[in-house]
């Protein structure tokens, strides 16, 4: 950085130090050019690397390819600006005792006796001054560049200084802007305007707790215990099974789409995975009822809440791949700290603006960068979800500043907002109906009673779906595999009056003669004529070692059967769930 005094013109060699506090000639600053072609270098590189990553990585989701390319995108976009003001060689910041003039901020000079008040931020990542200027002086400066696009009404009396980027003597220059203002404010004394002192007592106003969100919480955690509880399968490490989630509401593409199942888009917002999923969205939904809820209310709280979950389960259903399961609030959360940083400018810039934009920043951002992590076993985060609840959030907040008078502490129609979430808690409360009727039907379904441990019972229902039935020789096969898994003495002697019962001349006897060590599993896949048969062949023969106590054996021609079947056939249902008992994908 360099610094002159005794001319406008500057050479970057002089020392701040030789400025006399009290001159009446102009002081122009520049940037410090080295750390700033270092920093654009360095985001220069990050941005091609993220573009080589795209088109050179083994990734080929095309949701999170386009997140990567925005972002680089982005990081190309301020490597340019950098460059932009590294070969410029007007100075972006003059100091005068008559006012200040920040060129990336305005073509006007900002008179001292327009600012408010001034303010110093360095921390370890920060270091710079932000500017509070009079309302009514702001709205007359011309704006340069991108900040006559950006800045609303609200945000126009905020002017930040990057200090860190004009060089060592940040302290020097503050001391400058202080000791300018301060002679200002003795010659001419400000006194706040009346609007701004409306909007100071607006954004004082909010007091109280989040009481919604904290019933929020309290749901979701009573959602999440009747989901284990009501389970159809066994739970492991505290979290329900992928077919739980499905029968007791999830999303999921063809049954939303083509079964026309629309209710799972309410209900699947409510539920989650894991201890852990639900525990980090009542962690994140805390944090956002903390920064947003008193500010706008309850009703506008919860109706941002519950559209955008709706956004997030609808952008989950049709982005996601057809045999997604999707379950979670993180729809509804993304969009209420998108939310938090469009309500921010409804207040004046200054602390209570930039701590709504920080805390909301600190979740959004990493909640939508699509890094390649898998929370749990057959889990994935799903950026989709919160790709479309931080959408619909913030076209919500932007729909919330457009009916949200300033001398209003919260947004009006908030009846409006009440009647949209009892229509969705109405959806939700009937949803009930049929995900009762999916769980009782699954829940006598004999391979879930089989996989559920409930091997008598599965042994009984498999005899009735025998009753009557084509696939009879099957239903007897898995009768008997149910018998000898809960040791039932009568299970051979069932199965031999069973073998009575089928024409020995057709598939599948020779299964039979392989649970009755008639043949051996080689004598079986001889036996097998076509794919379908010798598919078959390989699963039972897995059931056989399961009988034997080869658990290695069983799982290799588990995992045989698995790629072999149909998926339509029991023996593939039944290869899956048995490698899932075994520990083994």
């Amino acid at each position: 950085m360099s610094v002159e005094s005794s001319i406008p013109s500057v050479e970057p060699e002089s020392p701040l130090g030789t400025i006399a506090i009290g001159e009446e000639r102009p002081v122009d600053l520049f940037y410090d050019k080295t750390k700033m072609l270092w920093f654009a270098l360095l985001l220069g590189a990050v941005a091609i690397g993220t573009v080589w990553s795209v088109f050179h990585g083994e990734n080929h989701d095309l949701l999170k390819q386009a997140f990567l390319l925005s972002f680089a995108v982005l990081l190309g976009f301020l490597t340019l600006i950098l460059l932009t003001k590294y070969f410029s060689s007007a100075p972006p910041l003059t100091l005068s005792p008559q006012g200040i003039w920040i060129r990336s901020y305005s073509a006007n000079m900002i008179p001292w006796k327009a600012v408010v008040n001034m303010e110093r931020e360095r921390t370890r990542y920060t270091n710079s001054i932000t500017i509070h200027i009079d309302l009514a002086t702001a709205k007359n400066l011309k704006r340069r560049g991108m900040f006559r696009w950006l800045q609303s009404s609200r945000s126009k009396t905020k002017a930040v200084i990057p200090l860190g980027l004009l060089g060592r003597d940040s302290d020097r220059i503050y001391d400058i802007c202080e000791n300018y203002l301060v002679r200002a404010r003795q010659s001419s004394p400000y006194t706040p305007s009346e609007n701004e002192f409306e909007q100071n007592q607006v954004a004082t106003a909010a007091a109280g707790h989040p009481i919604f969100s904290y019933l929020l919480i309290l749901l979701l955690i009573t959602v999440y215990i009747a989901d284990v509880t009501l389970g159809v399968d066994p739970i492991k490490a505290g979290s329900p099974s992928v077919r739980t989630l499905f029968v007791l509401g999830g999303t999921f593409r063809p049954v939303v789409v083509e079964g026309g199942e629309w209710w799972r888009v309410f209900t699947a917002p409510l539920m989650h995975g894991s201890p852990l999923h639900l525990a980090f969205n009542c962690y994140a939904l805390w944090q956002a009822g903390r920064l947003l809820e008193r500010r706008i209310g309850w009703p506008w709280f919860a109706a941002i809440f519950f559209l955008s979950a709706l956004g997030g389960s609808l952008a989950s259903t049709f982005l996601n791949g057809p045999n997604i399961v999707g379950v979670g609030a993180s729809g509804g959360i993304v969009g209420l700290f998108a939310a938090v940083i469009a309500a921010s400018f409804h207040y004046p810039s200054g602390p209570l603006a930039n701590a709504l934009r920080i805390g909301a920043m600190q979740i959004l951002i990493p909640s939508l960068l699509p890094f390649l992590s898998r929370p749990a076993e057959g889990a994935a985060i799903d950026y989709s979800a919160h790709l479309g609840g931080a959408i619909v959030g913030g076209l919500l907040a932007l729909l919330l500043l457009a009916i949200w008078p300033r001398q209003r502490v919260h947004p009006r129609f908030a009846a409006l907002a009440i009647v949209f979430c009892g229509l969705f808690a109405v959806i939700a409360v009937f949803s009930l109906l049929p995900i009762a009727v999916h769980r009782n039907m699954l829940l006598h379904d004999p391979m879930t009673q089989f996989f559920s441990g409930k091997y008598q019972d599965a042994a009984n229902s498999f005899a009735s779906e025998a009753i009557g039935s084509e696939n009879a020789p099957y239903y007897y096969l898995w009768r008997y595999i149910a018998q000898r898994r809960g040791n039932d003495p009568a299970a051979s002697v069932d199965l031999v009056t069973d073998e009575a019962k089928i024409d020995k001349n057709k598939w599948p006897f020779p299964v039979y003669s392989l649970f009755l060590n008639q043949i051996d599993p080689s004598a079986l896949s001889q036996d097998a004529i076509n794919s379908d048969q010798q598919c078959e062949a390989t699963f039972y023969t897995g059931e056989w070692d399961m009988m034997q106590g080869n658990r290695i054996e069983a799982t290799r021609h588990f995992q045989s059967a698995l790629g072999m079947c149909p998926t339509t056939f029991l023996e593939y249902e039944g290869a899956r769930g048995e490698l899932s008992l075994l520990g083994t994908r």
